[in-house]
């Protein structure tokens, strides 16, 4: 598969070296890529296709292997076993439009109001925001939920979108580092202004942010999804550029790739495996060692995906309205 892959060397300063002659793109290259050796589990979870009038968002796991799906309807966060029972859900009235989340080593469930909606070149059929929520003053926050349901803190000035150190426009998705330091991507698709990386720490005090919208390395048009490798790396999905970039937890860029094409949704387990949706509405698998795409799951159009530390597959089809399970072929 053609890639580009771009790296920063040496101290600050140093020359960036690009590999390659493929230009970024939003769609992944699927010529020579095998079939991923994954089979879809069915049935699995509450309902099946067109069995639910709302969209799926983010999607996590924890460390026992359940699974967390958000929704854009209440209530907006969805726990659920491994076989697709149901154990609880919650966040009733508090989403504009979701987003992104993410699980932390606590189980707390942090979970982003992009509340601003679909871009105004998406297909018409996407679902619009909450009026009843945007009237009550609420969106681009950030919650973080206790393993019950309870908002133990909130990011950002609700019903308030900007760029100030203490404001999100459209927040994306949210990921925490094993010290706990809080990582939120800011902005989507669209002509609001933001497109950066902001960090805090545990408690949600603001530390540092980086990026603006744009093309070059560190620039963002769309960071949608974070992740961590192995190595505390943090990649950021910049969907719009058809990109991962990768960087450090100060924000030094350090590479990217095109490889995957524009991502909505990545997951990276401790082996470092990679997963990536849903370009070209496809699941890619690859390394977050190499950055080389080694499998596809075809037919999958999600806005997030989450995968758990046996290599489950879980995402949530925005479309299709319907969460779906895929495991490793035995």
């Amino acid at each position: 598969m053609s890639t580009k892959i771009v790296r920063r060397t040496g101290i600050a300063g140093a020359a960036v070296i690009m590999l390659g002659l493929a230009a970024p793109q939003a769609q992944a290259q699927e010529k020579d890529v095998p079939l991923a050796p994954f089979e879809e589990v069915k049935p699995w979870g509450p309902g099946t296709p067109g069995d639910f009038d709302w969209e799926p968002a983010g999607a996590d796991t924890d460390s026992k292997g359940n699974v967390y799906f958000l929704r854009r309807s209440s209530p907006a966060v969805w726990a659920l076993e491994p076989s697709g029972k149901v154990i609880r859900s919650f966040g009733d009235d508090l989403f504009v439009w979701a987003h992104g989340m993410g699980v932390d080593g606590e189980a707390n469930i942090w979970a982003t109001d992009c509340a601003i909606g679909p871009s105004a070149g998406a297909q018409p059929e996407l679902q619009k925001p909450d009026a009843k929520a945007k009237a009550a003053g609420l969106g681009h926050v950030v919650y973080k939920f206790s393993p019950e349901g309870e908002v133990l803190l909130t990011l950002g000035k609700a019903g308030q979108p900007g760029s100030g150190l203490d404001q999100f426009e459209c927040p994306a998705d949210v990921i925490t580092a094993p010290d706990g330091s809080i990582f939120v991507s800011d902005g989507h698709e669209g002509d609001h202004p933001n497109g950066r990386i902001l960090k805090f720490t545990k408690d949600g005090t603001f530390i540092k942010t980086w990026g603006k919208k744009g093309k070059g390395p560190g620039d963002f048009a769309s960071p949608h999804t974070l992740a961590f490798d192995s190595r505390g790396r943090l990649f950021v999905g910049d969907r719009s550029n058809g990109r991962i970039q990768i960087f450090d937890q100060e924000g030094t860029f350090l590479e990217q790739t095109t490889a995957f094409g524009g991502p909505s949704g990545i997951a990276i387990t401790a082996d470092d495996t990679m997963y990536v949706c849903c370009s070209q509405r496809n699941i890619y698998v690859g390394s977050a060692k190499t950055l080389e795409v080694t499998g596809v799951i075809k037919d999958v159009w999600a806005e997030g995906l989450a995968v758990d530390n046996q290599h489950n597959i879980y995402v949530g089809e925005v479309f299709r309205h319907v969460w779906r399970k895929f495991s490793p072929k035995k």
